[in-house]
């Protein structure tokens, strides 16, 4: 009964797939039906961005945001979806953050492609400033992919009301600031990610439908009613109707 199934294009020397294991994957995943849910930045030339920084002493927490630019989430949002279109599987792009990302997944979906993007609250919330400051107010923001800029942001929230992006998810993946400071020698150490599971509704409510930017539908849509029909759980979620599940928050 599983449908869906992530992978790594980045952390290389962890998780990270290569090209011909992910292009297994995918026909793997386009034979049984399912969908496939992508982290999608270029895990090699990263690594190689941060330990050139390293290797000149750049070690600060700036330097993750710095060793991520906008194009190593483009580029391999755009290599992605060239071996899903190849292989005809379904692709689900996780916390999309990048305004370049953004341009190739539009041309997939106009295309008729099966290409469905996600962002999260901090990416529409957040910019790079949090990079600026000594390390126990930055090292909270180092998650993968970083927080981008202001322009970034305002491009998410506009592709959520063109709905190019579906769905808004959170990423959650907390670390105390104890934890965060394994890596205050080196940007490298510092874990990635930030919580954002308890907030993601009240965020996406002030900021999104008390500020006029998305509807009291669209908010339904994006944070439950888009992810249950993806992922083949409709009407049994995402929909308040006799017969389907009361996950209801008042």
């Amino acid at each position: 009964g599983i449908n869906s199934f992530k992978v790594y294009m980045a952390y290389k020397e962890a998780i990270g797939l290569n090209d011909s294991d992910l292009y297994n994957v995918m026909k793997a995943v386009k034979k049984s039906g399912g969908i496939l849910t992508v982290h999608a930045e270029l895990g090699d030339e990263i690594d190689e961005l941060r330990n050139s920084y390293a290797s000149k002493g750049n070690i600060e927490p700036k330097y993750h945001m710095l060793s991520r630019p906008n194009k190593m989430e483009a580029g391999a949002v755009k290599k992605i979806i060239e071996f899903a279109d190849e292989l005809n599987c379904p692709l689900y792009i996780v916390h999309v953050s990048a305004k370049e990302s953004i341009s190739y997944i539009l041309k997939a979906q106009k295309k008729g492609q099966k290409v469905f993007a996600e962002t999260c609250p901090h990416y529409l919330l957040l910019n790079d400033s949090k990079y600026d400051g000594d390390f126990d107010n930055v090292a909270a923001y180092i998650l993968s992919p970083p927080l981008r800029k202001k322009e970034d942001n305002e491009i998410l929230w506009q592709s959520i009301v063109d709905e190019v992006i579906t769905t808004v998810g959170t990423d959650h993946c907390p670390f105390n600031l104890e934890q965060k400071k394994h890596g205050i020698s080196d940007f490298r150490k510092i874990p990635n990610g930030a919580g954002g599971v308890e907030h993601r509704l009240s965020l996406l409510y002030t900021y999104g439908v008390l500020a006029n930017k998305i509807s009291l539908n669209k908010f339904a849509d994006i944070i439950s009613t888009n992810a249950a029909k993806i992922f083949g759980l409709y009407p049994q979620k995402g929909k308040i109707a006799v017969g389907s599940d009361a996950d209801i928050v008042i």
